[in-house]
């Protein structure tokens, strides 16, 4: 794992929800990656974050499920991922990190 990879592993586990029953309700929905600049109130992942994680090459990609919206003829739409899925993505790097501690 390169430095960075590294680095981003450990910030990502520093962002996993301290209350894991405060989703416990909607852990089966999707939730839209939030705007640029803004926290994703599940996660507290940025916007950036988020579509890296998400993209296809992205680590969670394979792990969590991700939906794309675009109206017919529009240029733009928006991107959910599974609430569950990534909330589970992210107690497994949490917990990897924790057990090599």
């Amino acid at each position: 794992m390169t430095k960075a990879a590294k680095k981003d592993a450990e910030l990502i586990a520093q962002a996993v929800v301290a209350d894991p029953g405060r989703f416990a309700e909607r852990r089966d929905a999707y939730h839209a990656i939030v705007p640029n600049g803004q926290r994703c109130p599940v996660t507290g992942l940025k916007h950036g974050k988020l579509y890296e994680l998400l993209s296809k090459e992205g680590a969670a990609r394979g792990v969590v499920r991700v939906a794309h919206l675009v109206g017919p003829g529009s240029k733009r739409g928006i991107t959910l991922f599974h609430v569950g899925d990534m909330l589970d993505f992210l107690d497994g790097l949490a917990s990897e990190r924790f057990s090599r501690e």
